[in-house]
């Protein structure tokens, strides 16, 4: 690899020469014929390139930052995957140029009438060579400069954000714990009102509610109804999707860009059945009762999907909080009916504001509502790496008003609708 500070050609003829990864500060060019010479991924900030021509030549992941070319000819020369931040080719001519994924940004000078867009370029106003969206290859980066490695240590490996006692809690519980925990209060108890309000508004406005919901006989699968845009109510249904310390557990748990696959207001009627014990992942669907999980899916150190169920009413033990089976996440396989025989469950107790946060391995169901006029709503959220196959699109049922303006507010609502 060429290493040299400064570098001055002056009325050279040069062919077939090679800058392979070569590394300049301040090369020079004046009055030069550059023909088939090969500069890739060179380090070339600052570089001048005056009254020159540049022909069949090749600068792919070169880093020509800021640097000029003045009154030259740049012709069938392949430039792709260029760094041209803030590089000056205001007075050259350019023809027949590949300029495929190279970046550039505000401060980039293009000839007039030149579109850099239809040549594939890329607009990026933030210089960090390892942004992926950047694309400089593994050798690339490899190649860069000491000094630039320094200066975006930090973004390559952030330090960790030392967890909270709540946070290192539920981390705990969903993995060497019993599987579950409950925080209580978490959410505001006039906000949570408010939530209670607007989900019984949503009920009363469907048709059939009043034969549903008072008529004793009727089919208790009609008593259970689900509503799947709530987060387009903005508030409460939108933080109740993030809230900031079950996100920050979760990004330990299954990366930093895990994804929401199900959000939705369960709701169950007086009267309406329960649920049959199951896990929530892998999806109940696909796998019979007895089925094992393959080893390693969902170990200690690595959840395939996490759930929040959050409640909206006051407790009642005859229409409120699930049944668990503790530490059943570490049975790895679906219940069968011999386990729902000899296994001793436990109902548990989340009050209104509160929210269950579970391993989805673990063994749950919801209790039937044995009441005769109280209905019973929560909101259900599950929770997946990016890369596990999306149980429901929930972003085609969200408003883009509802994502930018949380976006705006900091919230991490469009990374979760993937």
């Amino acid at each position: 690899m060429i290493k040299k500070q400064n570098c001055f050609f002056l009325k050279k003829k040069l062919k077939g020469t090679s800058f392979l990864k070569s590394s300049f500060v301040n090369l020079k060019f004046k009055d030069c014929t550059i023909e088939k010479v090969n500069f890739w991924e060179s380090y070339l900030p600052n570089s001048v390139f005056l009254n020159s021509t540049i022909t069949n030549s090749i600068f792919t992941d070169a880093d020509l930052s800021a640097s000029v070319f003045k009154n030259t000819i740049i012709k069938n020369t392949n430039l792709t995957h260029a760094i041209l931040k803030g590089v000056d080719f205001s007075s050259a001519k350019l023809f027949n140029i590949n300029l495929r994924d190279a970046v550039y940004d505000r401060k980039t000078k293009w000839p007039k009438k030149f579109n850099p867009l239809n040549y594939g370029a890329i607009k990026n106003n933030s210089y960090n060579p390892f942004d992926y969206k950047i694309k400089l290859s593994y050798q690339a980066i490899k190649n860069l400069p000491q000094k630039i490695i320094n200066k975006y240590k930090k973004k390559i490996q952030p330090k960790k954000k030392r967890l909270s006692s709540l946070e290192n809690k539920i981390i705990y519980a969903l993995t060497k714990g019993k599987g579950y925990i409950i925080i209580k209060n978490l959410f505001n108890q006039k906000k949570i009102n408010y939530a209670e309000k607007i989900i019984h508004q949503r009920l009363k406005k469907i048709k059939e509610y009043n034969i549903i919901s008072k008529t004793f006989e009727i089919d208790k699968r009609k008593k259970s109804i689900n509503f799947f845009d709530v987060q387009n109510y903005g508030g409460i249904f939108v933080d109740m999707i993030q809230p900031k310390s079950v996100m920050n557990a979760f990004k330990i748990l299954m990366g930093d860009n895990f994804i929401c696959t199900y959000y939705a207001a369960q709701c169950s009627l007086a009267g309406s059945r329960g649920q049959s014990l199951h896990l929530d992942y892998p999806y109940v669907s696909h796998n019979k009762p007895g089925d094992k999980i393959p080893i390693g899916m969902g170990s200690k150190k690595f959840l395939l999907s996490c759930g929040t169920l959050t409640y909206i009413n006051e407790y009642n033990k005859n229409n409120s909080g699930p049944i668990v089976l503790k530490n059943s996440h570490k049975l790895r396989k679906f219940p069968n009916i011999e386990d729902v025989k000899k296994k001793k469950f436990t109902q548990v107790k989340v009050p209104k504001g509160g929210i269950l946060i579970l391993n989805t391995l673990m063994w749950h169901a919801g209790i039937p509502n044995y009441t005769e006029n109280n209905d019973r709503s929560l909101i259900v959220a599950h929770y997946t790496p990016e890369f596990v196959k999306r149980r429901m699109d929930i972003k085609k049922n969200t408003k883009i008003k509802i994502i930018n303006k949380d976006k705006k507010n900091g919230g991490m609502l469009q990374q979760l609708l993937a």
